[in-house]
């Protein structure tokens, strides 16, 4: 059994790479997204798109199938609480190959149950062409022993479609940094 505290602040996780047909991202809007430009070719075309593209929601669920493979998350991932700062900033299309780069951002014990942790990961989807496709947060609920060092938060700066600068602030118990 892993536990929150055995993933260490900042360590990068790369995925295996994908490559979305244009079956299955239509299959998935006409149940999920049925927008013309995610299943009409032709309405898609004329669309500010330029051509069918693949919908948000199959970006996260994509991404999510992605970073769960790698086995990272594998004994240890309770439930996904929610995602933050969620954009999607190059739309994927048919035959992109895609692959997902995560680390942990913050890790932080659970006030009401001692033997849970939240951990926030930053996730970023990147196409063939390194084109980011999504960027976002998502916190997962993580089983958590005992907390055995301080709370520690990696604060990451972003730019829109370039690089992200990280560095780590080790912060005590009323957030004094250390």
């Amino acid at each position: 059994m892993r536990y929150a505290e055995d993933f260490p602040l900042g360590q990068r996780y790369v995925t295996a790479s994908y490559r979305l047909t244009e079956y299955e991202v239509i299959e998935f809007a006409r149940k999920y997204d049925p927008q013309p430009f995610h299943v009409n070719a032709e309405a898609a075309r004329t669309s500010t798109f330029g051509g069918i593209v693949c919908a948000g929601a199959q970006t996260i669920a994509l991404c999510w199938k992605l970073a769960y493979e790698t086995g990272v998350f594998e004994d240890v991932v309770l439930a996904g609480i929610g995602f933050d700062r969620l954009r999607w900033l190059t739309p994927l299309r048919p035959n992109d190959v895609v692959h997902v780069e995560f680390l942990l951002m913050e890790i932080t014990a659970s006030r009401s149950r001692p033997d849970r942790a939240f951990g926030r990961f930053l996730y970023e989807m990147n196409n063939q062409r390194a084109e980011v496709a999504l960027i976002g947060n998502a916190v997962l609920e993580q089983q958590q022993p005992q907390v055995t060092r301080s709370a520690e938060t990696l604060y990451v700066t972003t730019e829109v479609r370039g690089t992200v600068r990280l560095t780590t602030e080790r912060r005590g118990a009323r957030g004094i940094a250390l």
